[in-house]
């Protein structure tokens, strides 16, 4: 399973579900499009926003719960592995998976993230 077909299946409500598919199917451009509408459809039960220190947080998730190097997801290119999990590397509008440990960080383009597990 790629990065975002396991972000969809766990994170996003299930009604929207297939809507997200549909747009993965027709390119990352048609899921950039739609990201406006991302965060509203996200599981409130699997999801915590983080506003302040965002990035600072999601440091201290990764080292704290020894997460395995993730698979990031840039809207604008596409997926790849993130090897050293380097959050310095990652851009707005973006996320990082990490399968074996049904997590992920959704970068929001306001500086947030959604940490989802």
């Amino acid at each position: 399973m790629d990065g975002f077909d396991f972000f969809v299946n766990n994170f996003i409500e299930k009604e929207h579900r297939e809507r997200w598919r549909f747009f993965k199917k027709k390119g990352w451009e048609r899921v950039r499009k739609n990201l406006g509408q991302l965060e509203n459809q996200l599981d409130q039960n699997k999801t915590m926003l983080v506003q302040k220190n965002a990035l600072d947080f999601a440091e201290k998730k990764i080292k704290e719960l020894k997460l395995a190097p993730g698979k990031f997801i840039d809207f604008r290119g596409g997926e790849s592995v993130l090897i050293d999990n380097n959050l310095e590397k990652i851009s707005s509008n973006s996320i990082l998976v990490f399968e074996s440990d049904k997590t992920a960080i959704y970068f929001h383009d306001e500086g947030w993230i959604y940490f989802c597990r």
